[in-house]
């Protein structure tokens, strides 16, 4: 495998592992089904940490320790990265980083509502709201399978939360549970437009 390959492997592998821990660690931070901090800070934190990880990358990339000994002091090759210094570029991120901020806080509060189990099943809700407003809004197109397999994720979604414990109601999560799950779709839903405009 080229270096590259490896690099993008570690990467998805990295990024699985922190999507699939996100909702777990908020479930077991909380006591008696609350949390006893502002979980505000949180996204907070985490984007503070991205930002961190984001830095090292890029001076993993570009600090040359190859002379090192010689001249004292690391080489550093910018030409390896592009990084764009176009404010006008720069500016398009600010509308969905502003929209992922509320996302990522919307996702505590469904969590106050339902299992981390069931919050990761109903947040693939996303791919549907994203696949509707690309064909909606960006008018791109959806071939047959990809509304099958949307359909198949409806389904799923909604099987998973048929109530079978004999219990009154028929659904295993409060409704503002799926409330703060449909809004976080349809937040991610324009901040993927924006992103795909």
């Amino acid at each position: 495998m080229s270096a590259g390959t490896v690099d993008k492997l570690g990467m998805s592998v990295f990024l699985m592992i922190s999507t699939s821990a996100q909702p777990i660690l908020a479930m077991l931070s909380k006591e008696d089904n609350e949390y006893k901090y502002n979980f505000a800070t949180v996204p907070l934190i985490a984007e503070f940490l991205k930002l961190l990880t984001s830095t090292m990358m890029l001076l993993w990339k570009v600090v040359e320790f190859k002379d090192f000994r010689k001249t004292n002091r690391p080489k550093l090759r910018w030409e390896r990265v592009n990084i764009t210094t176009n404010m006008s570029a720069v500016v398009c991120f600010i509308m969905p980083s502003i929209l992922y901020v509320f996302i990522n806080n919307i996702a505590f509060l469904a969590l106050t509502q339902m299992s981390p189990s069931t919050f990761q099943i109903l947040n693939n809700i996303k791919i549907l709201t994203a696949g509707l407003a690309f064909r909606i809004f960006l008018k791109r197109p959806l071939n047959e399978l990809q509304w099958i397999a949307l359909l198949f994720l409806v389904a799923g979604c909604t099987v998973s939360q048929i109530k079978t414990d004999g219990v009154s109601g028929i659904f295993a999560t409060p409704v503002l549970g799926y409330m703060y799950i449909l809004t976080s779709a349809a937040l991610s839903a324009v901040a993927g437009c924006y992103f795909g405009a």
